[in-house]
């Protein structure tokens, strides 16, 4: 059954040097750290869960130093195929932005199949239509997350 709405919790790490963190996966682009909030879950909860799942362990305290984004992204899927494939016709991502030392070294650990890296781009780049494909997102970025980037 597809659910109405689901909502993720997601964490950009900025370093002094004002790069972020994203995850690149391999040759097919590239995506924010974190994920669907599980039944019952607020959104530090799962982002401590996926922190330790994506990063290890040591990542989950980034959790209780990140800063919430106010406004989050909210969407609607395009067609029943891909409603079905993210089990809900709407999602609703929370973002959260957390400072760290310019020598954080942050590496993907989760067993997956294909290659994912972490990898330290500029703001602008969450502008770049290889970074972020859609339109909305990129005017999301640009509207209240690179402005929480600017520490």
């Amino acid at each position: 059954m597809i659910k109405d709405k689901s909502f993720s919790a997601y964490i950009l790490p900025v370093r002094s040097d004002g790069r972020v963190a994203l995850l690149q996966y391999g040759e097919n682009g590239f995506g924010t750290i974190g994920g669907r909030l599980d039944d019952g879950e607020d959104f530090i909860t799962a982002l401590k869960r996926e922190l330790i799942e994506e990063l290890g362990g040591i990542t989950a305290d980034l959790a209780d130093v990140a800063v919430a984004v106010s406004v989050p992204y909210s969407f609607k899927h395009p067609n029943i195929a891909r409603a079905e494939k993210r089990g809900a016709w709407n999602e609703e991502h929370h973002f959260f932005v957390a400072k760290m030392p310019n020598n954080t070294d942050l590496a993907f650990r989760e067993n997956r199949p294909e290659k994912i890296s972490v990898v330290w781009i500029e703001p602008k780049e969450l502008l770049n239509p290889t970074v972020t494909p859609f339109e909305d997102m990129r005017q999301y970025y640009e509207q209240y997350i690179i402005p929480l980037l600017q520490f």
